[in-house]
């Protein structure tokens, strides 16, 4: 998959710097796309669940987040629309070291890569050119 600016980026994250951060290095990789930042996994659910006509996103989706983790945000998401399942790319973005969190990341179909925080320029543009 290709991408342009035609890709819809979303970004969830409870950490408000993370999220600003994250959104700004978008902007700086890839300038004028869209980009849709949720400070919840429950947030975002609730903004797919209104989307009529599927896009193609790319999620950049914390794991450890309060109410709603990552994991279970990915078990959400995968009851909503299969063609918008289809046309999305997945990658978790954590500070995370737990072997249990890698192992689950690495084995779950939905999620595309596993990424440490902070994202940086270089990475995004390898992800998404991969």
């Amino acid at each position: 998959m290709s991408y342009s600016n035609k890709h819809h980026f979303i970004l969830i994250d409870d950490n408000e710097i993370d999220l600003l951060l994250h959104q700004k290095i978008i902007e700086l990789a890839m300038p004028n796309t869209a980009i849709t930042s949720f400070t919840s996994g429950e947030l975002a659910i609730n903004f797919f669940k209104g989307i009529q006509t599927p896009e193609l996103f790319v999620l950049l989706l914390d794991i450890k987040m309060p109410v709603m983790d990552g994991f279970q945000f990915l078990d959400a998401f995968a009851n909503l629309n299969q063609e918008m399942l289809h046309d999305s790319k997945i990658f978790l973005l954590s500070s995370s070291t737990n072997q249990f969190d890698i192992s689950r990341a690495h084995t779950n179909a939905l999620v595309s890569a596993m990424i440490n925080k902070p994202l940086s320029k270089d990475q995004l543009l390898k992800l998404l050119t991969s």
